[in-house]
């Protein structure tokens, strides 16, 4: 799970979509009707979910919208979890016996980390008819973590139509606050996320389900900006700058674009050493973003891109030359 830094009222986290196009046109109201149903078994539920909806993509969209919905993320859970591993090997008979207890943990106590999450939604998924698959690697959760590999996590993809889709149901389902609380908000764009801009955030053990024709290597995905919700809230691509160094000329103005979708009128950015608001100007024009650092403000910091709601679009560590 990762966590969402509310510094100066910022906030943080990854993502954005090809398929995400017409995931964040879908009426996410069509799938509240699932949250009402009274079934007492996984089947059930599944079943009822295969033969309301029609489509691969409303199934698995209805699946992600409640388990989204319905799951707490457990921190206690995840703290033992975490004990149990540190240098722990099982044989198959082990893992297979954790697998079903994974399952059945999320189902009966609606809580989980995002194992949990992830074999739920793999389970539901194909007891509704849909091909699912879990992910294991690693993610990052914020800008705190650029630079590394972050922590292991656990995600899904989703064959719609036989196109392999991504999705995260743990971060869909909200995130933990600086005291490492969990906080409950659905949030759609971590259904069918673009998968190039999945790969800032999400480094699967296996390259393949990065579902990309050129996969990332751990030295690009080290190397890579940290991004935050609102780079996948605006659909942002064609970063001028897509490497979380951002080396920056002095006594020059620091110019930031790229391109995306319902941009906001005005950008912040902010010192985040200093925690200060800095001077900026943003220029939104034809899906274009460009933001302009006045030379007097171009120093040795770590930089955020902030929307008008505090959340953080992009983040940089700006080294002067």
């Amino acid at each position: 799970m990762h966590p969402k830094v509310n510094t100066l009222l910022f906030c943080l986290l990854f993502l954005f979509g090809t398929h995400a196009l017409a995931a964040k046109q879908l009426d996410w109201s069509t799938y509240e009707p699932v949250l009402e149903w009274k079934t007492t078994t996984i089947e059930a539920l599944a079943d009822r979910i295969a033969t309301t909806y029609t489509t691969d993509t409303d199934r698995a969209a209805a699946i992600y919208y409640w388990i989204a919905n319905n799951l707490t993320y457990d921190t206690g859970l995840m703290r033992r979890v975490t004990e149990q591993k540190q240098g722990r090997r099982y044989d198959k008979e082990e893992l297979d016996r954790l697998y079903e207890d994974r399952i059945t943990y999320a189902w009966e106590k609606r809580r989980g980390v995002c194992e949990n999450y992830a074999r739920l939604y793999e389970r539901m998924a194909e007891l509704a008819g849909v091909e699912a698959e879990m992910i294991v690697g690693n993610a990052r959760g914020d800008y705190l973590q650029a630079g590394s590999l972050g922590i292991g996590h656990a995600w899904n993809a989703v064959k719609i139509d036989g196109r392999w889709e991504l999705l995260d149901a743990t971060w869909g389902a909200g995130h933990l606050n600086e005291k490492l609380r969990f906080v409950a908000e659905f949030k759609p764009q971590y259904f069918f996320p673009d998968r190039r801009a999945l790969s800032y955030s999400h480094f699967p053990r296996d390259a393949k389900w990065q579902l990309l024709a050129e996969p990332v290597g751990e030295e690009t995905f080290l190397d890579g900006v940290a991004v935050g919700e609102g780079f996948l809230k605006y659909d942002l691509r064609e970063l001028s700058h897509p490497t979380y160094v951002l080396k920056a000329k002095r006594n020059q103005p620091l110019v930031i674009t790229a391109v995306g979708e319902n941009l906001p009128s005005q950008f912040a950015t902010v010192n985040l050493t200093t925690r200060n608001q800095i001077e900026s100007r943003s220029e939104i024009e034809d899906g274009r973003i460009r933001i302009t650092i006045p030379a007097g403000q171009v120093r040795n910091m770590k930089l955020a891109v902030l929307d008008p709601r505090g959340d953080v679009i992009l983040a940089y560590k700006i080294v002067v030359r």
